[in-house]
């Protein structure tokens, strides 16, 4: 018999109450504000240019079945973003999925 364990990181803000955790683990139908953008050089600048930027509000819409990529929206256009690059930013959950 095996087992299989599936780890999650998630961070708690004990200041403001949030959850955080990287785009790449939302579901679909949450919504999350950015917090920071990770990434280095071109990847970053990138992710910046597309309108993800800190304090941003999204929306998770969907996920593909092998869970890449990830439609989320936001700034009034809906956006897919390949998995690695949405493990790059991190968010704060303000909404869960209904």
């Amino acid at each position: 018999m095996s087992c299989v364990f599936i780890v999650i990181k998630m961070r708690y803000n004990i200041n403001n109450g949030g959850l955080f955790m990287t785009l790449d683990e939302v579901k679909p139908g949450m919504t999350v504000v950015i917090e920071t953008v990770g990434g280095k050089g071109l990847l970053r600048r990138r992710l910046l240019e597309m309108g993800l930027t800190p304090k941003t509000k999204i929306k998770v819409r969907k996920v593909a079945p092998m869970g890449d990529p990830i439609e989320v929206y936001l700034r009034s256009y809906v956006l897919t973003i390949r998995k690695d690059d949405a493990a790059m930013i991190e968010v704060e959950v303000i909404s869960d999925a209904n």
